[in-house]
């Protein structure tokens, strides 16, 4: 009812036939709000969720860590006192 209400530019709606104060809004605020907050997250969230970078097993990771392969080297280098 309310899509053919705001389609209609000719007639004036009311819940009362005496009154304008019981105008039927023509604007559905609640479709104004939904329609805003998924432009707001459409900005920082992709459609998955969150970005790959906040996932649980990767969170901790230094950002410079060297490869495996030179982590077991320097493991490995005996130390003499």
């Amino acid at each position: 009812m309310r899509k053919t209400i705001t389609n209609d530019n000719k007639n004036f709606y009311t819940y009362g036939k005496d009154f304008m104060s019981l105008a039927f809004p023509r604007v559905n605020e609640y479709e104004i709000a939904q329609n805003a907050k998924q432009e707001n997250e459409a900005g920082w969230k992709t459609k998955t969720g969150f970005d790959i970078l906040n996932k649980k097993e990767n969170y901790n990771l230094h950002p410079k860590k060297p490869p495996q392969p030179k982590i077991d080297e320097l493991t490995n280098i005996p130390y003499h006192w």
